[in-house]
């Protein structure tokens, strides 16, 4: 009854903000615009109630049109933590936690025609996000089961399925037909350790002391793509990859 509750009281209070876009700028070849939303939270739950940030952002929307219908762009998105920070966790993630005030989302630039299509560098959302972001809207279901936002970074920026990190991606649409096809271009390596509450500067130690709790992780540049046929208005079908190779080195030398 009181997981009901909590529920009935959360739907209550959270909308989906609108995004709000304002032009400040335009002439014959270039225009910027500003958009982005205030999204702030009541949640009850647990018995605690806490006033949280949703996911508030910022953006700024470049666009340079240049010689035979080619147009150049880049998007610069921060999220914004106008509450301040809250400790508060739980599975559904119906709360964005950020300490920081600002926090990077998106940041890429590219080119696109209409005929040759797009080509993009930098963070955005990857080619798998295509199939499952109709399943990320939080008031009706989570997109942590899609396998969007993992890894330490918690935005899929490590593999490139959510906001990917340093990814190179073409895009180009035929007709109903629509597809994606990116890479990562990086070579990460990071820590993990069997303890609770650790941090990474921390983690790291364990591993240059030999404990066996510790692992050093190498993921480097992942491969993805996706294609999306819009049959009619109400019914869109999707398919989608995303792969990625990573060596765990434990701290005692085994890898695996």
């Amino acid at each position: 009854m009181k997981r009901t509750l909590a529920a009935t009281l959360i739907a209550s209070v959270t909308t989906i903000p609108t995004v709000n876009a304002i032009e400040i700028f335009k002439d014959e070849k270039n225009s910027v615009t500003i958009g982005g939303f205030i999204d702030a939270r009541v949640i009850n739950t647990q018995g605690e109630t806490e006033l949280v940030n949703g996911a508030s952002r910022i953006n700024f929307d470049f666009k340079r049109q240049l010689k035979n219908n080619w147009q150049a762009f880049a998007l610069l998105e921060w999220g914004v933590n106008p509450v301040g920070s809250s400790d508060i966790v739980y599975s559904n993630r119906f709360e964005s936690i950020q300490d920081e005030f600002l926090y990077n989302r998106l940041g890429y630039v590219g080119i696109k025609h209409d005929e040759y299509g797009q080509v993009t560098l930098g963070k955005q959302w990857g080619a798998w996000y295509d199939v499952v972001y109709s399943t990320n809207y939080s008031l009706v279901w989570d997109g942590n089961a899609a396998g969007v936002y993992t890894y330490n970074k918690d935005d899929g920026a490590i593999n490139g399925t959510g906001r990917g990190d340093k990814v190179l991606q073409y895009r180009n649409q035929f007709g109903k037909l629509s597809f994606a096809v990116q890479a990562q271009l990086k070579s990460d390596d990071f820590y993990t350790c069997d303890v609770v509450d650790i941090s990474s500067s921390s983690c790291e130690t364990l591993f240059n002391q030999g404990d066996s709790a510790a692992q050093m992780v190498e993921f480097n540049s992942t491969y993805g793509a996706s294609l999306t046929y819009a049959a009619t208005e109400n019914l869109t079908l999707t398919a989608g990859v995303n792969r990625g190779e990573f060596d765990i080195v434990y701290a005692a030398g085994r890898n695996q």
